[in-house]
């Protein structure tokens, strides 16, 4: 079983995010809180990988890839090899 994980709902207005949470939940009545912040969550991720360019930057065209972030282009391969 994984392990919890503790987070805080960021500290602009996380009242109002909350209450959308709690909401989602009446909407959903069979979803737990846990299983709505994980839909949310993996949603959230997908379009952030889908907003990934696969075209390099030009100054990777100079210099190669990304000291800090690796090659771009591996990240959604190497994720769905594993």
């Amino acid at each position: 079983m994984p392990r919890p994980i503790l987070f805080r709902l960021g500290t602009k207005d996380p009242n109002a995010r909350a209450a959308k949470i709690s909401a989602r939940c009446e909407i959903f009545p069979k979803e737990t809180k846990t299983d709505i912040i994980g839909d949310l969550l993996a949603t959230a991720l997908d379009d952030v990988e889908e907003g990934l360019s696969s075209e390099p930057y030009p100054w990777e065209e100079e210099t190669g890839p990304d000291e800090v972030w690796g090659d771009r282009k591996n990240i959604t391969t190497s994720r769905t090899s594993t």
